[in-house]
C-alpha cells in the first residue's frame, strides 16, 4: 500500500475514534498530517471512501491473523477457542482505535462496508462452530451454530466494556471462563434436548458474503454436506458405516472451509461416498463434487 494513504487512514482513524466519524471533517484529517485538502481528494474520493478504505484495511489484517491459528494443525479445537478470545483482545490493543470507531459509533456507511463486517463476522462465527464440532463431537453438531453465537456474543461484550468503559480485564481469564461456560452450555443444550435456533440455512448466509474481494467461496457446498448428513442420519446403514459416512463428510466440510483445499483428499473422500448405496445420497456428492 501507498506509505501516504496509510498515513492518511492512520491519521483519519485516530480523528475518528477522538471526535467521532460524523464531526471529523475532511480538512481536520488533512491539517493533522500537514497535508492540504485538494492533496486528499488524490487518494480518497470522499470521507466515505477513506473510511471504506480504513476497514479494508484494518478488517484485512484482523482476517490473516484470525487465518494463521485457525488452521494451525498443531493447535486442538480447544486451543483454537481460546485462542480465538486472547486474539481478539490483542487486536484490541493493536487496532484500538478503529475498533473504538467501529463499536462506539456503529458506523455502516454503504452497503460494500455493511457486507464487509458481516463477512468477518460470519468466518468468525463459522470457524468457531467447527471448532465447537472438534472439541464436543458430533453430538453437538446441531447445537454447534447456537454455541458460536453464543460464544462470540459474550466475547464481544467483554471487548465492549474494555473500549467503552477502559475496563482492565485478563484476557487469558477470560478465555478460559468462556471455555468453562461454554462447556456448561453444549453439555445443557445436548442432553436437554433443546430445539435449536440455528441451522445450515442460517448459516448460508453467513457463507454467501463476499469477504473484501476475495474469490468468493462456494458457500452452497456447506448446504450439500448438511443435506447429506441429515439424509445418511435417516436411514438405517450399519454402524460401521455410518461413522465412515460422518468422517468423510467432516472431513470433506474442513477443506471447504480452508482457504486452499485440499481438492485430492476431497476427490478421494468423495469416491469413498460414492460406494455407498443410496440414490439420494448420490445426488447429494454429485453436487458437492461440482464445487471443486
Amino acid at each position: 500500500m501507498n506509505d501516504k494513504k496509510l498515513q492518511i487512514m492512520e491519521a483519519a482513524v485516530k480523528s475518528f475514534a477522538d471526535k467521532g466519524y460524523h464531526a471529523t471533517s475532511i480538512h481536520v484529517i488533512a491539517e493533522s498530517i500537514g497535508m492540504a485538502k485538494g492533496s486528499l481528494y488524490f487518494y480518497f474520493s470522499s470521507k466515505e471512501d477513506l473510511l471504506v478504505s480504513i476497514c479494508h484495511h484494518y478488517v484485512g489484517l484482523m482476517v490473516e491473523k484470525q487465518r494463521s491459528f485457525a488452521q494451525d494443525p498443531k493447535l486442538s479445537a480447544r486451543e483454537r477457542l481460546v485462542k480465538q478470545v486472547i486474539l481478539h483482545f490483542q487486536q484490541l490493543e493493536e487496532h484500538r482505535d478503529f475498533l473504538v470507531v467501529l463499536m462506539r459509533e456503529r458506523v455502516e456507511v454503504n452497503d460494500e462496508m455493511h457486507r464487509m463486517l458481516l463477512s468477518f463476522q460470519g468466518k468468525v462465527i463459522m470457524d468457531c462452530q467447527q471448532n465447537i464440532i472438534e472439541a464436543y463431537g458430533e453430538a453437538v453438531r446441531p447445537y454447534s451454530f447456537d454455541g458460536a453465537v453464543m460464544f462470540n456474543a459474550v466475547l464481544s461484550g467483554y471487548l465492549g466494556m474494555v473500549v467503552l468503559y477502559q475496563n482492565r480485564l485478563d484476557p487469558e481469564q477470560i478465555s478460559l471462563f468462556m471455555l468453562d461456560r461454554l462447556d456448561d452450555m453444549m453439555k445443557s443444550m445436548k442432553e436437554g434436548g433443546a430445539t435449536p435456533l440455528l441451522t445450515a440455512v442460517e448459516l448460508e448466509k453467513f457463507c454467501n458474503l463476499d469477504m473484501f474481494g476475495d474469490k468468493k467461496r462456494n458457500s452452497n457446498v456447506f448446504l450439500e454436506i448438511e443435506a447429506a448428513r441429515l439424509l445418511i442420519e435417516n436411514h438405517e446403514i450399519q454402524d460401521d458405516q455410518i461413522e465412515e459416512i460422518r468422517s468423510s463428510l467432516h472431513l470433506i466440510e474442513k477443506e471447504f472451509a480452508k482457504e486452499q483445499p485440499h481438492k485430492v483428499l476431497i476427490k478421494g473422500m468423495l469416491a469413498l461416498l460414492k460406494t455407498i448405496k443410496i440414490n439420494e445420497l448420490k445426488k447429494h456428492i454429485v453436487k458437492i463434487e461440482s464445487y471443486l
